[in-house]
Parts: structure tokens; sequence; C-alpha cells
């Protein structure tokens, strides 16, 4: 459905397939197109479209955990992380003391690649981040793995 300031201008499936212009700056040829009457020159207009190109759909094949960017940083870095099947996933960062200072996962996710991103909140040094991973349907596949990050203030 296509709204507009509040009224339905059209229902259909395919929104990809129409765009609203403004009539002053549409020069292309139009396969549909209607006053809505709405005072400000808009029109519907159905485009005509040609896929050039499907986007690859990159579906993990394995765990893996990624080193976090940037590092250095400052206040916040992006962990990105891979999930091969159905998993129980839990990401946690330790200081160098061993102490646990954020948890940014503890759930049940799908197969997929993730990100989380940390806004650090601690003194500047050397942390730790760990993956534990433990599928949902096997809980015999484990996959455990750690990196190091370094905020600098």
């Amino acid at each position: 459905m296509l709204v507009y300031e509040g009224i339905i201008l059209m229902e259909f499936i395919n929104l990809a397939t129409f765009a609203l212009t403004d009539r002053k700056k549409c020069i292309s040829s139009r396969e549909y197109s209607r006053n809505l009457g709405t005072g400000n020159g808009i029109d519907l207009v159905k485009l005509k479209s040609t896929i050039t190109s499907v986007p690859e759909v990159r579906v993990p094949t394995g765990y893996a955990l990624a080193q976090n960017y940037p590092n250095p940083f400052n206040p916040s870095t992006t962990t990105r992380f891979d999930v091969a099947t159905r998993t129980r996933v839990r990401l946690s960062i330790f200081n160098v003391l061993g102490q646990k200072v954020a948890e940014l996962a503890n759930e049940e996710m799908s197969t997929g690649s993730y990100e989380k991103v940390w806004n650090a909140r601690v003194a500047s040094g050397l942390y730790i981040y760990r993956i534990e991973a433990v599928s949902v349907s096997d809980p015999s596949k484990r996959f455990v793995n750690e990196k190091k990050m370094v905020l600098l203030k």
C-alpha cells in the first residue's frame, strides 16, 4: 500500500515498480500517470525496470569470529561473526584480569552473519572478546574463539 500524507494512493504487491515523483522533475516516459489532486504536482508513475544483476547472498558454512573494527577504537567498535546452524550464542568482553565487562549477545540465533557494536564505557586498555556457540540441534557441536582489541581514549 502506498500512502502519501495520510491518503491511500494505491495498493499493490510490487512496490519496486512504482515511484512517487515530482511532475516537474520527471522527464522519462511513463506507462501510467495520474494527478492525485494534492495541489502540489505529485504523480504516481509506473517505472519500467530491468534486473541487471542479482546480489549474491552468502550463507555461512561454518562458524567464524572476525577481528573487530576499528582496532584500536574509541569509543565504539564492531564485531562480526558467522553462525552455521541454529545456535545459542554468547559474545562476551573481558578485561585483562578476566573480569567480564560486557555481554553483547546471549541468545539463540539462526544461520547467518551478524555484527554487534560495543560502546565502551570502560578505561583504556587491552580487552578480549570471546564467542561461545553451541548448536541447538546437536549440543556436541561447539565453537569457542577469542580475539584481542584495544581501547584508546
